[in-house]
């Protein structure tokens, strides 16, 4: 192992690293290669988990020339040593890869000289965000120093995660907030209504990464809502459909006058949808929805939702407050 001078100015260099660079792959391979050098191990990696799955994918080696041929590069929670760790969220380490029953493809550690591995959870306020993975020719039996510098490893780990996801929450928050300026910029512009309402659904639909998402318009003749444009898959909603407001989450809204979420609309209880329309949502996939109503001058106008196909995605509160900031819903 490195000299404990060196050991800390190694770190001190990550540290400045990590807190100038929004580069996060960058940041995870300095960190990697460093761990890798401290603890005089052939790989280190950085598994991460998959948004909205029970999966978690390589996305840092050490030693990337090695691990080009890995034939296991997804793992899911419970399958392998990464797997196992993400679901116990607590380190394992095992002495002999060959005789463990929990870890996969053993022919492809055997082959390049891997015989142990030490996995490690990266934690965030409870949450897994990485698992840091270490691969040796020899077990890995860490004194107290070389504990101390695995949880530098570790805590750097976190800090770059950390850093990135604070970065991509001001990023989507910075795009959403462009999304809904040029919407209000559309709505004041003087423009057919159908090419009015298809740029707001696209630009909505992008900027929250839904599904899809549609624009409906209230008829006070018939109480209906009719569909007048749809990004992504219409499902029912078809441009030109129109249904009551007893029906859907959109029709829920525009009566409660009030945003409606949902994270399954198919298992609602608060929202009515009839049989023929239940299977074409289980078709499209349309199951968490978020629904407001459009309001001028105190009077509905119509509806807006975004859907995703995603059951229990659930939208942020801001994100629909912000929505009802566009000059319609006022």
């Amino acid at each position: 192992m490195e000299s404990a001078g060196n050991r800390l100015g190694v770190l001190a260099q990550l540290s400045q690293a990590i807190s100038s660079s929004l580069d996060l792959d960058d940041v995870l391979l300095r960190i990697a290669r460093a761990a890798a050098d401290l603890l005089n191990a052939p790989i280190v990696e950085f598994w991460m988990p998959e948004p909205r799955t029970d999966f978690l994918t390589l996305r840092v080696s050490s030693a990337p020339q090695i691990v080009s041929g890995k034939s296991v590069t997804r793992l899911r929670a419970g399958e392998g040593g990464v797997g196992w760790v993400a679901e116990h969220r607590r380190n394992l380490n095992i002495p002999d890869i060959a005789s463990d029953v929990r870890i996969r493809a053993v022919d492809w550690f055997e082959k390049r000289g891997l015989t142990s591995g030490l996995w490690v959870p990266i934690l965030l306020e409870d949450e897994l965000v990485g698992v840091l993975t270490i691969l040796g020719c020899r077990p890995f039996l860490l004194d107290a120093d070389e504990q101390a510098l695995l949880k530098s490893v570790v805590a750097q780990g976190a800090a770059a995660l950390r850093n990135a996801t604070l970065f991509r929450e001001s990023e989507r928050r910075r795009q959403e907030a462009e999304a809904l300026a040029e919407t209000g910029r559309i709505l004041s512009q003087a423009l057919d209504p159908h090419e009015v309402g298809r740029r707001i659904t696209d630009r909505i639909c992008r900027a929250l990464a839904g599904s899809s998402a549609s624009l409906f318009r209230y008829d006070p003749l018939t109480a209906t809502l009719v569909t007048l444009a749809v990004s992504g898959t219409a499902g029912p909603f078809s441009e030109g459909i129109a249904f009551p407001l007893d029906v859907g989450v959109v029709g829920l809204a525009v009566r409660e006058r009030k945003i409606i979420v949902t994270n399954d609309v198919l298992r609602d209880p608060r929202v009515r949808v009839p049989d023929e329309m239940r299977a074409e949502l289980a078709t499209a996939g349309h199951r968490a929805v978020m629904s407001l109503p459009l309001i001028a001058h105190d009077v509905v106008i119509g509806g807006l939702s975004i859907r995703d196909d995603v059951v229990g995605r659930e939208f942020a509160a801001r994100l629909a407050h912000d929505c009802r900031q566009l000059p319609f819903s006022h």
